[in-house]
């Protein structure tokens, strides 16, 4: 009878490591990690996607501020329609060109308004009223808001 002898046979701890070559473990290692490209790039990705979020920001808040500048001049401009309307519009039935800045707290706007007698009425009064924001040392800027209007003389 033969026996049967180990002698030959690698022991189960060496068959495992020669059925995992070193390239493969290296591979894996590689795999697992993260390398200095990809975080460069992700990087620059998350940087020019910040960059844009403030840029956009930026320019509501710009917008936001244009709109809030209009918005109360249109209010002040049809309060002082109102008033013009119900002071001495007798008085005005001549060309004239009034003027002048608003009270506090909406003293860094002022009003111009413009009266001429209607051509085709005389009982018809022609209102020009703008509205600008005083800009730093000059006296009057562009007009934010403007109406034409008529007004009837008593």
């Amino acid at each position: 009878m033969k026996r049967f002898s180990f002698a030959g046979c690698p022991r189960p701890g060496r068959l495992r490591r020669r059925d995992n070559p070193p390239a493969r473990r290296e591979g894996r290692r590689r795999a697992s990690g993260v390398s200095v490209l990809e975080i460069l790039l992700s990087v620059s990705v998350l940087g020019l996607s910040v960059g844009a979020l403030l840029t956009g920001f930026s320019s509501v808040l710009r917008t936001q501020s244009k709109v809030e500048d209009y918005v109360r001049a249109r209010h002040l401009a049809a309060s002082q329609l109102a008033n013009l309307r119900l002071g001495d519009v007798a008085a005005l039935s001549v060309e004239s060109e009034l003027g002048e800045r608003f009270p506090d707290p909406f003293s860094e706007y002022r009003w111009k308004a413009r009266v001429s007698p209607s051509r085709a009425n005389p009982r018809l009064l022609l209102v020009y009223l703008s509205v600008s924001r005083s800009a730093g040392d000059r006296s009057e800027g562009s007009p934010l808001f403007s109406v034409h209007t008529l007004l009837v003389a008593r």
